[in-house]
């Protein structure tokens, strides 16, 4: 499976460097589309995301040519440059036509997408190609497996709600938390809006919280899958109070950059996690097993 005419410590480099550069650009990005910034972080928002490009593509060329019988590993990389160029692509519309709320809100779903691609090979060659693990596929037996996919997904979806927030101007019509400005029901449809992308967070984390308690149950040998799950709870209920910061707050620069930081960690925790489980391949059977078995103190 592994060849040897390449450093597999270059490739993890690679894995990393574009992990971290791409969670730079998306950090750097979200900030530039909130507020007028200045033109240093405009800069410093291309250039990390020139840099995750080439480290994306490198890395993409020495998986397809060592290791070529793994495509799922490739294959995360190939569409993570898949998308890069489409946000490349509306990156340049943005800078020479007017910066609409839905070009922006579209580029910045993309770099929440590329970053979750990155880190799921990142995590996938660590875990899967490094590791003593079978690498050749992803099995999701177990029902906890396939809720994992799941929570993934509603991440992705808190995360675009907050993009349609921004997009249809929604963001400001909602100045009190919980309510709008004090009252029950919003007056406006933007009010309206923000109140629905606030009960959308609530109820999504009561599912994380019993996927978390399901994970205390069935994961206690899968040390990364259960401090995966742990991470992804408390980061998610971490941004939620942020967000509420801001708002109450006026949306400071430090809770700005905040809650923008916990949005990637958010999508970095959620695709190592569910890679780990994807790897691991267990059963119903084996997560039974765990269930009954004692903790190790």
């Amino acid at each position: 499976m592994k060849k040897t005419n390449f450093s597999p410590s270059l490739l993890g480099l690679l894995m990393i460097g574009s992990v971290f550069l791409i969670f730079l650009g998306m950090v750097s990005g979200g900030i530039n589309n909130l507020i007028p910034a200045p033109d240093l972080l405009r800069v410093v928002h291309q250039t990390v995301l020139v840099l995750g490009t080439m480290a994306v593509l490198a890395g993409f060329l020495i998986a397809i040519r060592n290791y070529r019988n793994l495509p799922i590993f490739w294959g995360l990389l190939g569409l993570a440059l898949v998308f890069i160029s489409q946000q490349a692509i509306i990156g340049i519309g943005l800078l020479r036509w007017e910066r609409g709320f839905w070009g922006v809100g579209i580029h910045y779903m993309l770099s929440v997408i590329i970053l979750g691609l990155t880190a799921a090979a990142a995590a996938y060659y660590f875990i899967g190609v490094r590791g003593d693990t079978d690498a050749s596929k992803l099995k999701f037996n177990s029902r906890f497996s396939r809720r994992a996919v799941f929570v993934l997904v509603l991440v992705l979806m808190v995360l675009l709600s907050g993009v349609v927030l921004s997009a249809t101007g929604a963001r400001g019509a909602c100045t009190g938390w919980p309510f709008c400005d004090g009252g029950l029901i919003p007056n406006t449809t933007a009010g309206w809006i923000g109140m629905i992308h606030r009960l959308f967070v609530v109820v999504i984390g009561a599912y994380l919280i019993g996927f978390n308690l399901r994970a205390w149950r069935t994961q206690r040998t899968s040390r990364l899958v259960l401090t995966t799950s742990n991470m992804l709870v408390t980061l998610y209920f971490a941004q939620a109070f942020v967000g509420a910061m801001k708002v109450l707050k006026g949306s400071p620069m430090d809770l700005l950059v905040l809650h923008e930081a916990t949005a990637a960690f958010l999508m970095v925790t959620g695709a190592v996690m569910v890679i780990s489980i994807g790897l691991k391949k267990r059963t119903v059977q084996d997560e039974l097993d765990d269930s009954k078995r004692q903790v190790d103190r």
